[in-house]
């Protein structure tokens, strides 16, 4: 409840080894969380960055801003992410933010190749 998403099927680029379930989510703030889902596409283990940027939203006034390293260990197929919403009385129109999978591996924290990253 107050939340939708919108599939990732038919990506043209998709990352080989992991990506976004849903490429879109959309929730009202009195929800409290966004929950996103990341799938491994690859057997064994692999080990990732998921973080969020600043778009019309920013954090900390709309959302917690999130910076993890995850592990997908070998017999788990997929991950859930959840990133806290600010619920204010404050009317404001919709606002966005993005999530990125990076490499930790890389100088940069580059992001990871793929439409689905």
């Amino acid at each position: 409840q107050g939340q939708t998403e919108t599939s990732a099927k038919n990506v043209q680029n998709e990352n080989e080894n992991v990506g976004f379930k849903c490429l879109n989510y959309s929730v009202v703030e009195s929800n409290g969380t966004v929950e996103v889902t990341i799938v491994k596409k690859r057997r064994g283990q692999f080990t990732f960055g998921v973080r969020t940027v600043n778009q019309t939203a920013v954090a900390p006034k709309d959302y917690t801003h999130e910076d993890k390293i995850i592990t997908i260990q070998e017999h788990e197929t997929e991950y859930k992410f959840e990133v806290p919403i600010v619920d204010d009385a404050e009317w404001q129109p919709d606002v966005y933010f993005a999530i990125e999978l990076y490499d930790p591996n890389t100088e940069d924290c580059k992001k990871l190749e793929g439409d689905d990253t």
